[in-house]
């Protein structure tokens, strides 16, 4: 993996001496390998600096980017599980305790350098009530993937699972997604293994999260933008 150390002054020809104001701020140094979450704070710095277009323009003129790609996910699951709140932690990093009923979708955007691609990911929160049950399909339309969710303190939500992904494959056929376990801060009230909804219905792996403490909810983003991406042939 490159380090700081190898691109610093190419880095300094086109962001002049803010750039080591960005180098403190970032608190990294000579030997500090660019990492994805190193390149998407650099990014995030350029942006607001030089904007979009021409933060692009530059990571990629340095090698730093191979390019950018649109990712559409979505998650569902039964109503309550903690979709919402999933989506919020990863895309504002922030966590509301007072429960809001999604009103038949929502989506959340984030840019994030992934395996060296700046992925625009748009993430599709849908509502689990039955009566939203007609407007779903047309918001799975043109998903690479997505995640099925449930709570892992109410055990119909769990055994719903089944049906969810049903209803996805009803609407896309065969695209990855993976089985998130909600409110992992709460304990484990479950009576089954996700394991084995793994294994049965074809997911691609399962984490346990918390949109409350941050735990895996930046990784089952990744890890499903890899997915893609290994799919697409890019990585």
């Amino acid at each position: 993996m490159p380090k700081l150390a190898e691109y610093k002054e190419l880095l300094r020809s086109y962001f002049g001496e803010q750039l080591d104001d960005w180098i403190n701020e970032m608190g990294i140094r000579d030997d500090t390998e660019l990492d994805d979450f190193i390149l998407t704070s650099l990014y995030e710095k350029a942006l607001k600096a030089f904007g979009l277009d021409r933060a692009v323009e530059i990571l990629g003129e340095v090698n730093l980017l191979k390019g950018t790609i649109p990712i559409k996910l979505f998650v569902c699951g039964n109503p309550r599980v903690g979709k919402t709140s999933f989506c919020r932690r990863f895309a504002l990093g922030s966590f509301d305790k007072s429960y809001k009923t999604t009103i038949g979708v929502d989506f959340y955007s984030k840019h994030q350098i992934i395996e060296r691609y700046l992925v625009r990911l748009v993430i599709w929160d849908l509502a689990g009530q039955e009566r939203f049950g007609l407007m779903r399909p047309n918001f799975y339309k043109g998903s690479s993937g997505g995640f099925v969710a449930f709570s892992l303190v109410d055990d119909k939500s769990f055994r719903d699972v089944p049906g969810w992904v049903k209803e996805v494959r009803d609407n896309l056929g065969e695209v990855p997604m993976l089985l998130i376990g909600t409110k992992s801060d709460l304990g484990v009230k479950i009576s089954g293994d996700p394991m084995k909804y793994v294994r049965e219905l074809g997911f691609m792996g399962y984490l346990n999260t918390s949109a409350l403490t941050g735990e895996n909810i930046n990784e089952a983003v990744r890890r499903l933008v890899k997915i893609i991406l290994q799919k697409e042939g890019l990585i």
